[in-house]
């Protein structure tokens, strides 16, 4: 039987491929990850069960998502467990005008830039198809607050049942890799 030294974890023993399989099933959800109390619309007339939400929202019972404990394991791990987490994982966040995003726009502030660029999969949403008619101003607002903290673009994606704008996070290497302020995009 082979023992392991007490520094090198078994997991890193093993083929990378399979330690990546293993990673993503720890750490890629298949639901999406909220990142604020879903929307009314959400809870489609079961008021009681928007209540309990809301109420598990504000005392802190329900929050936005933490990194996985298998993530703080090693610096070695973690480095190859981040860009699945944030890359391949949904993260919504809802926008109506009874949600409070404040808990979303934390949870963006405080895992910093290089995690928000990493996040391939971030969605403002509600379920309402019809919402961003009735209420246009709600997405202005949200869209507003983004822009003026990260650098964004924010598009919409076509769907049947809600409304969702795909939200992607720039830095500097994103200008970077497109040549720059005066690249090819051109000058001002």
């Amino acid at each position: 039987m082979k023992m392991h030294s007490a520094s090198v974890s078994p997991l890193l023993a093993l083929p990378i491929e399979l330690q990546l399989t293993i990673y993503e099933l720890a750490v890629a959800s298949p639901e999406p990850l909220l990142l604020n109390c879903a929307c009314n619309s959400s809870y489609r007339n079961n008021f009681k069960e928007l209540k309990k939400d809301t109420e598990a929202w504000k005392n802190g019972t329900k929050h936005a998502p933490h990194e996985p404990g298998l993530m703080k394991t090693n610096r070695q791990i973690r480095n190859l467990t981040l860009p699945i987490f944030y890359g391949q994982n949904t993260f919504r966040m809802h926008y109506c005008s009874g949600t409070d995003d404040l808990p979303a726009l934390e949870w963006l502030a405080n895992i910093g830039e290089t995690k928000r660029r990493m996040l391939l999969l971030f969605f403002l949403y509600d379920r309402n198809v019809g919402y961003d008619g009735m209420s246009p101003r709600h997405i202005l607002q949200i869209n507003l607050k983004l822009r003026a903290k990260y650098d964004v673009t924010i598009e919409p994606v076509m769907a049947r049942l809600c409304v969702c704008w795909h939200v992607s996070f720039h830095g500097i290497e994103a200008l970077e890799r497109v040549g720059g302020l005066e690249g090819p995009v051109g000058r001002r």
